[in-house]
């Protein structure tokens, strides 16, 4: 499937060589009618006005193609000379901060300017605070009504999950709505899967209308252990990093699917392999 912006790119380079093409077109046929070169009955009776309009729309057409794709490249290269020069100047801000700061809250300091050049270049920002991720889960349910979440997690409460709180209801609301959402959970082994708290997990996930699956770490590549929740368009996407505990220890919002294609990716490549079983409720 063509994600959005590749849509939007494709449409745009189509357009401008549409206009191309039919304003040279109107040219030729706009001339060969005013010299007689064509033997076709028609331009034989033409109006030379009339053949006058159609040299003059196409060369209105040329010059439409011509601006567009100069303003195009003007405004990419404007963009990018911002972006570096941004990026230089938190590399210099970098190296001014005061050394009787940075004894005290450099760690606070790097953090900010790494956040900074990460949303420069890449597109994501990383929360200072994992507990407001609760909050910016939501609003991100809210934000994107009537699309499909796509999520890998943990079953622990320890992570995230905590029965009948506001993310829950937020999630039963967005599926109510119409939004749809297909959740992976990762298991260390099989007798997790047989636990209390994964059964009372995934039981609630069941009701909430999520559709659920469930895979063993051991059996698919390091590369695709990664927990995540990206809108299957690609327009935005979150990512977790966790503790040896099961505790998040870093969240990041990612938007655009120039960057959250791995996402989308990836979550693809798991729901594929056959090691992944969509779970149904306990046969116990």
């Amino acid at each position: 499937m063509i994600e959005p912006d590749t849509r939007a790119s494709v449409a745009g380079e189509v357009g401008k060589w549409t206009a191309f093409i039919a304003g040279g077109l109107s040219i030729v046929i706009g001339v060969l009618a005013i010299f007689g070169f064509m033997d076709w009955s028609w331009f034989k009776e033409v109006d030379r006005k009339v053949a006058l309009l159609v040299v003059f729309s196409g060369l209105i057409l040329e010059i439409l193609g011509i601006l567009s794709w100069r303003h195009e490249k003007e405004f990419e290269a404007l963009r990018q000379h911002l972006e570096r020069d941004a990026v230089e100047q938190i590399g210099h801000a970098r190296k001014n901060v005061d050394p009787r700061l940075g004894k005290l809250v450099g760690g606070e300091v790097e953090t900010l300017f790494d956040g900074l050049h990460s949303l420069l270049t890449q597109n994501k920002f990383q929360l200072t605070n994992t507990e407001k991720f609760r909050g910016f889960y939501i609003k991100t349910l809210e934000a994107y009504p009537r699309r499909e979440f796509r999520a890998t997690s943990l079953p622990s409460s320890k992570y995230f999950w905590k029965p009948n709180d506001e993310v829950e209801k937020a999630i039963a609301q967005f599926i109510h709505d119409g939004g749809k959402m297909k959740r992976i959970f990762f298991l260390s082994d099989e007798n997790q899967l047989q636990a209390p708290e994964t059964q009372q997990i995934l039981a609630r996930q069941l009701e909430l209308g999520v559709e659920v699956y469930v895979v063993e770490t051991s059996e698919i590549s390091n590369e695709l252990l990664r927990f995540f929740v990206v809108d299957s368009q690609g327009d935005i996407a979150w990512e977790t990093i966790p503790r040896a505990d099961n505790t998040i220890r870093t969240v990041s919002v990612i938007a655009g699917h120039e960057h959250t294609r791995e996402y989308v990716r990836d979550f693809q490549t798991l729901i594929d392999l056959p090691c992944v079983h969509r779970y149904r409720g306990s046969t116990a």
